[in-house]
């Protein structure tokens, strides 16, 4: 990999599409601190590569190696992408929804009403975001843009 980031941290970030606020969120840790990573201001600890290993799937190995040049891998020695990223998230809260339904003891009638109500916080968070720029019409139509072709691009995936 030629990459002309710094350090691993950033790599991952950059290829996770995460805004450094969003990724900081994501593994625990502040927004100084994530920029200080990234920078190499702070060293990465085992304690932290730990953390960003489980929110991300990239391999805690690849992490502790240090080298931002050469191309992140996932546990199973798999190239990892911003794709790999997608599935791990996917993976994540696939598990939670696991442990939910199993803890109440749920049927599989109930589990698809629960996806639904997942649905239904992203489609409020979306619409929350739209409300927000409506009164802009430069920022609503990009905003419409981006959601539309988010939309188009989860279709075309799904259908792979």
């Amino acid at each position: 990999m030629k990459s002309t980031l710094s350090t691993v941290v950033s790599v991952v970030r950059h290829e996770t599409g995460l805004t450094a606020q969003e990724f900081a969120n994501l593994i625990g840790k502040s927004y100084a601190t994530l920029k200080s990573l990234e920078s190499g201001r702070l060293k990465l600890s085992e304690r932290t590569a730990v953390d960003i290993s489980k929110a991300t799937g990239v391999s805690l190995e690849w992490l502790l190696a240090g080298d931002p040049k050469t191309w992140p891998t996932t546990h199973q020695e798999v190239v990892w992408t911003n794709e790999q990223f997608s599935w791990h998230q996917a993976e994540t809260i696939k598990e939670g929804m696991h442990k939910r339904i199993s803890k109440h003891g749920v049927g599989a009638k109930e589990a698809i009403m629960a996806r639904r109500v997942l649905a239904g916080d992203v489609s409020s968070s979306l619409l929350k975001v739209l409300e927000g720029v409506v009164k802009n019409e430069d920022q609503f139509a990009l905003a419409l843009a981006k959601a539309r072709r988010f939309v188009s691009d989860l279709e075309r995936d799904l259908k792979k």
